[in-house]
């Protein structure tokens, strides 16, 4: 006599299945959840600080905030503080607010934005904006919370042909504490800050 119903081979087939499923719908929408991060439109925000004792220099930081913590904000916050100890003027800002940006003023650009498997367009846009980069020292920085890629900051760089890259810097924020992460960004602002 046959037993009526599912058997549990049949069962485990199913729940086996429908995890695999939810897997698969799960990572096919990773990239596309990303896209809508890396192009979310966030409110405008450009600040200038001058340094007590300037050197001279003068420093760009242009970074891409992240839609869900503050963390690459404050680490552009800590980077330009670590400059002005060091006597370097410096100018935050957010891609997209740029119209009478002249990178000709600047001796160094920082370019900072979260990971989400992509930059942000707005700064890879700012990124190609006609200037020569070459006589610039040009900083990249990351910020992500997830897996590193290996890809990450090649991409950035293919915007940015002929570049003077003297620095690149990961910040993982479920690696390293936050105190850390701050600590870091200040010590690469006095070290590119320093003439």
């Amino acid at each position: 006599m046959k037993e009526k119903g599912l058997s549990k081979k049949k069962i485990v087939l199913f729940i086996v299945l429908g995890i695999l499923g939810f897997v698969i719908i799960f990572a096919a929408g990773l990239p596309l959840y990303g896209n809508y991060l890396a192009s979310k439109e966030f409110p405008q925000k450009e600040q200038v600080m001058l340094p007590p004792q300037p050197n001279g220099q003068k420093m760009l930081i242009v970074y891409q905030p992240s839609s869900n913590s503050n963390i690459t904000e404050e680490v552009a916050n800590k980077i330009a503080q670590g400059a002005l100890e060091k006597g370097t003027e410096v100018k935050l800002m957010r891609p997209g607010n740029d119209a009478n940006i002249d990178l000709k003023d600047f001796d160094i650009i920082v370019f900072g934005t979260p990971w989400y498997f992509q930059p942000s367009k707005k700064l890879i846009d700012f990124m190609q904006k006609p200037g020569d980069y070459t006589s610039k020292k040009v900083v990249l920085y990351i910020t992500c919370g997830g897996q590193d890629d290996p890809e990450m900051f090649e991409i950035m760089v293919k915007h940015l042909e002929g570049a003077n890259i003297v620095g690149r810097e990961l910040f993982h924020v479920e690696k390293e504490k936050h105190e850390a992460i701050f600590k870091n960004a200040s010590d690469l602002g006095k070290k590119i800050g320093e003439r």
